[in-house]
């Protein structure tokens, strides 16, 4: 409201999640998306560390220390759902949303 009691618009910005915000965080690539039973995680040269983690916020799995430009996870042992990937490089961090099925 304003001095007089009127209603007036305005508008409250609001910040990036972070979830899906290309940070130039890697430019790996994530394939396929759904993902039945391996996931396939390329062009990681710049990343330092890769963490799944399920809806809740739970981690699944973690790898770091690549010794090649890729790596491919098996996922057979997971329940279908949505996951994300954490990607962290240099200290900047990027998640990116997958969906396992069985």
């Amino acid at each position: 409201f304003d001095d007089l009691g009127d209603c007036t618009d305005f508008l409250i910005p609001l910040g990036s999640s972070g979830i899906g915000d290309d940070l130039s965080v890697g430019k790996y690539n994530i394939y396929p998306n759904p993902v039945e039973n391996k996931l396939n995680i390329t062009n990681i040269d710049d990343v330092s560390k890769i963490e799944i983690y399920n809806v809740i916020g739970g981690k699944i799995k973690s790898f770091e220390n690549f010794s090649a430009n890729e790596i491919i996870v098996n996922t057979s042992d997971l329940t279908s759902g949505i996951y994300f990937i954490r990607s962290m490089t240099d200290g900047n961090i990027k998640m990116q949303k997958v969906t396992f099925l069985k």
